[in-house]
């Protein structure tokens, strides 16, 4: 253990993906494969779908009578990308739909 101490690690194999990763699952019984999940909120906009819609109490502290704006939720996209190693190489075996949710 004392020997390892101090050695530089570097990358052996890189891929840039469509969206920031935000985590990495490896499952002992197929140890080729692993998942990286990917997830981005988007920037907020002015409109959007007022399904989601969450009242802001707060905008209505003046008491001028007006009725409260709704708050729209903030977008998010993702995806599960699932990757195989062999000798070295690694492959895209799938990448799941991504979700996009308001």
């Amino acid at each position: 253990m004392a020997d390892e101490e101090g050695k530089l690690v570097h990358s052996l194999k890189s891929r840039v993906l469509d969206l920031p990763p935000s985590c990495v699952e490896f499952c002992p019984a197929f140890p080729s494969y692993f998942l990286v999940g990917t997830y981005s909120l988007q920037p907020e906009t002015a409109g959007g779908s007022n399904a989601d819609a969450v009242i802001d109490a707060t905008s209505d502290d003046e008491g001028d009578g007006q009725t409260p704006k709704p708050k729209q939720p903030q977008s998010r996209n993702g995806s599960i990308v699932a990757f195989q190693l062999v000798d070295d190489v690694m492959w895209v075996k799938s990448e799941v739909i991504r979700l996009e949710q308001r």
